[in-house]
């Protein structure tokens, strides 16, 4: 492989000049913008609604009253002619009702607005980068060692084996022990 041809090769698997492996993950960062979400508006319109009020009212009405000659009213009556025809008239009063309308202001109304804050829930899917080392042996025998980078930026439920100065997951350290224990040429990773 020329040096070319290796070089592309570490751009494409994310390998810099330092034989170093960057491992990036997406991270969910929500913002919130202000947006008209509807209108509000205030309209005056006029209705008509019939009322009525109920209110006594007054009114003269005629009566005779008769009163029969006394020593009191004597002299009154015979202060006019002895026979002969007269009129007599007397004007009648009564109270009439008008309806008289008059505007006056009742209250004020206006729109406020306040916020009212609820909860919402925004997801997303998030890539994540994980790597993977696996050892080989020269000879063709099975794996060394295993390791899983990538949760948290460390090492998942790492422990340290002295014997192989290197980090192992919990699940293949049982299996690696053994490995190791079998094979005298253990390389440090």
């Amino acid at each position: 492989m020329t040096t070319q041809d290796r070089s592309l090769t570490d751009q494409r698997s994310g390998l810099s000049g330092d034989d170093a492996m960057t491992r990036s993950e997406e991270q969910l960062h929500v913002e919130k913008t202000s947006v008209p979400s509807g209108v509000a508006a205030l309209d005056k319109t006029v209705s008509v609604e019939h009322v009525e009020q109920a209110i006594p009212v007054q009114r003269e009405r005629v009566i005779i009253e008769r009163e029969p000659i006394t020593a009191q009213n004597f002299p009154a009556a015979m202060a006019g002619p002895e026979i002969s025809e007269a009129h007599y008239e007397t004007v009648l009063r009564e109270e009439r009702v008008a309806a008289i309308k008059e505007t006056v202001p009742v209250e004020r109304i206006r729109l406020a607005k306040h916020l009212e804050t609820t909860i919402e829930s925004v997801g997303a899917d998030l890539r994540k980068e994980h790597i993977d080392l696996t050892t080989h042996s020269i000879d063709g025998k099975a794996d060394l060692m295993a390791f899983s980078y990538g949760q948290s930026d460390s090492i998942v439920n790492d422990k340290i084996d002295s014997r192989a100065g290197s980090a192992l997951t919990n699940e293949s350290l049982n299996t690696r022990d053994s490995r190791i224990a079998n094979n005298t040429n253990t390389r440090n990773v």
